[in-house]
């Protein structure tokens, strides 16, 4: 199974990511909004419709014959892209993560304990020891509420630059549109008189 999302991965890498950043170079994707809704174009109109080298058959024919999708619990998909961090409990019941100080419960003075957090808010962490969860971090001293690695990373990526030509999520995204009108077809209002007589 690894292998198989590893190689979706790579193929959006390198098929859809381009794309994308030349899109957010034009200005075409300025939001999450915009980003799922060429994601979806190119979702739809591009990686189902190609027959899966181990399938032997087009994606969309697969998932339509195992019913509607599942979706994941937004709690446990959040939980599942928290950072950890291990950290000793002071003699206060204090830890120190990333120059802010936190509270804890007494019980964990002296424990090194495991920290979970989203690394874009350092104000919410999660408290584990000995595999049970504790009461969150209390914040006593915030100076950071970004893990500073995500400030790093953010800072080492370097902007694409802009290549001429058309692009190929807009043009998916445009017929994809229109195939959507032509299959829901169009709208027709009748005029009706006093009388309930069609004019």
């Amino acid at each position: 199974m690894r292998g198989k999302l590893e190689k979706f991965f790579g193929y959006m890498e390198r098929s859809f990511r381009p794309e994308a950043e030349l899109c957010v170079q034009r200005g075409t994707i300025s939001n999450l909004d915009d980003l799922n809704h060429y994601f979806a174009a190119w979702l739809e109109k591009m990686y189902h419709q190609r027959v899966h080298s181990t399938l032997k058959k087009r994606p969309v024919v697969v998932m339509e014959s195992h019913g509607p999708l599942r979706l994941v619990d937004p709690v446990v998909l959040e939980d599942a892209f928290q950072w950890t961090y291990s950290a000793k409990v002071d003699k206060t019941a204090c830890i120190r993560v990333q120059g802010n100080t936190y509270e804890v419960e007494p019980i964990l003075v002296s424990q090194t304990i495991s920290l979970r957090y989203d690394p874009y808010n350092l104000a919410h962490i999660q408290v584990w020891w000995d595999g049970k969860q504790y009461a969150d971090a209390v914040p006593l001293k915030l100076r950071r509420h970004t893990d500073k690695r995500v400030t790093q990373a953010d800072a080492k990526t370097e902007e694409p630059t802009v290549k001429p030509g058309i692009s190929f999520l807009e043009t998916i995204s445009t017929r994809r549109e229109q195939e959507r009108k032509e299959r829901l077809g169009r709208t027709s209002f009748v005029r009706t008189t006093k009388e309930g007589e069609r004019t």
